[in-house]
């Protein structure tokens, strides 16, 4: 009874020393790390430049509407044979 209490304090103990000197590496471990982190450029901030007139540009012509394709323009044959279908589709 005795001896196995002594056995678990000391193992708790060393079990103990064991991770004091664990938290100590990852300690050093970190403090590398961190003196030599670099952030991605991604997060890095981003050096804000004055547009010059082509970026102006190129940005007005990106939000400009575009052109939209109209119906073309149907010739006189067309238009005659419209009416006429409708004239005929009339009389019924």
């Amino acid at each position: 009874g005795r001896q196995r209490k002594e056995d678990a304090a000391r193992e708790r103990e060393e079990l103990e020393q064991q991770r004091g000197e664990l938290d100590k590496e990852f300690s050093n471990i970190l403090d590398e790390l961190k003196s030599n982190f670099r952030p991605p450029k991604a997060l890095q901030p981003i050096e804000r430049v004055e547009p010059d007139s082509y970026d102006k540009l190129l940005k007005e012509l990106i939000f400009d509407r575009k052109a939209v394709a109209t119906e073309r323009t149907k010739t006189p044959e067309e238009i005659a044979r419209e009416k006429a279908e409708k004239l005929e589709a009339l009389e019924r």
